[in-house]
């Protein structure tokens, strides 16, 4: 029996049926591979329709796996941040 491959998995043919890697997802049925988390987003687990979004406090870089802090109080990490932000002169942060 032929079944269409499932969103979360990569399927290129015959029997290879892929889990979607943490930093990956595939929101879409009978696919043949996976996609990368956008930057601000993430994944850490396999298997996913999706990504989460990057909380405040922290970065994603395309294809994350697990958020990354921003590593200091003169950084600012809003929801969904790609990079850090520096505060300028004339802004300062608070921490959380």
């Amino acid at each position: 029996e032929c079944k269409a491959c499932e969103t979360g998995y990569s399927c290129i043919g015959a029997s290879d049926r892929s889990a979607c890697q943490p930093g990956k997802y595939q929101d879409g049925t009978s696919q043949t591979d996976c996609k990368k988390c956008s930057a601000g987003s993430y994944q850490d687990s396999e298997a996913q329709a999706g990504c989460k979004s990057c909380p405040e406090g922290n970065f994603c870089s395309e294809s994350s796996a697990e958020p990354i802090e921003c590593g200091s109080s003169a950084l600012y990490c809003p929801t969904n941040s790609a990079s850090v932000t520096s505060a300028t002169n004339g802004y300062y942060t608070t921490p959380e």
